[in-house]
């Protein structure tokens, strides 16, 4: 079995993530950067299995999004966003993905999230990249555009469409800032969904996802007017225009 210590340093802070209530089972994601080419990731379907995982479920897949070794399931659904990630920025070698209720708020309203707390000045105000899921989903089922590259072989190529939206949004607010990633984490949120953050190895993102998610329990306690619901939603026929044009809160 490929990667055994990053296996249980991934496994291990999946238990943090799930001990800091920080990760629960509406939704996730785990991945680690392990080599030049490979990325190891979780398997699809953990969250509502109760996050019960094994070492050998989770999936080796290289930079192409071609699975180099699995176990009983296929990896999460949003890898290639995860290896969209990794190639905009060369110096993050994890990503987190959860869907904590005080996140949500402002995931869900639309809105950045501003610093509120000492601890997440470093970081900056947190994004909200514009990824109206089902929206987007229906009008590349109904007039599919060509993908990423790494999104060739997605056994959901809707799923895949969802990802590169984020992930060209992500590489034209993000790639200038990979240097930061050598003092400390990087984070943004996805509308109506969840956070994603991003560090050099696991121990940073997690005390990025951390510290952004106390930050978004105490804006909600402190400045609950921060959240307030942003412009509708772009029609469906507007989504390809939004893919290029990055149309963030």
């Amino acid at each position: 079995m490929l990667f055994e210590r990053e296996r249980d340093e991934l496994l291990e802070t999946l238990a943090d993530m799930r001990a800091e209530r920080i990760l629960d089972t509406t939704g996730g994601a785990l991945s680690v950067r392990c080599d030049e080419n490979l990325v190891l990731v979780t398997p699809t379907g953990a969250p509502p299995r109760r996050w019960r995982v094994r070492p050998e479920d989770l999936v080796v897949i290289n930079t192409k999004g071609d699975i180099v070794e699995r176990g009983r399931y296929a990896p999460i659904a949003a890898y290639t966003m995860h290896l969209a990630l990794y190639e905009t920025l060369p110096t993050c070698n994890a990503v987190l993905h959860s869907h904590t209720s005080a996140i949500l708020a402002f995931a869900s309203a639309g809105v950045t999230m501003p610093s509120n707390t000492n601890a997440t000045d470093k970081f900056g105000e947190v994004p909200t990249v514009f990824c109206h899921d089902l929206p987007i989903k229906r009008e590349y089922l109904r007039a599919p555009w060509p993908l990423h590259p790494n999104s060739h072989a997605h056994h959901r190529p809707d799923v895949a469409a969802v990802n590169d939206v984020i992930s060209a949004a992500v590489d034209r607010r993000f790639a200038p800032r990979d240097a930061e990633l050598h003092d400390h984490g990087l984070a943004f949120l996805m509308y109506r969904h969840g956070v994603v953050t991003m560090g050099k190895d696991l121990t940073q993102a997690f005390d990025c996802l951390a510290k952004v998610h106390t930050n978004a329990e105490i804006t909600l306690l402190t400045r609950p007017e921060t959240v307030r619901v942003a412009a509708p939603a772009p029609a469906e026929s507007q989504l390809l225009e939004a893919y290029f044009l990055d149309p963030v809160a």
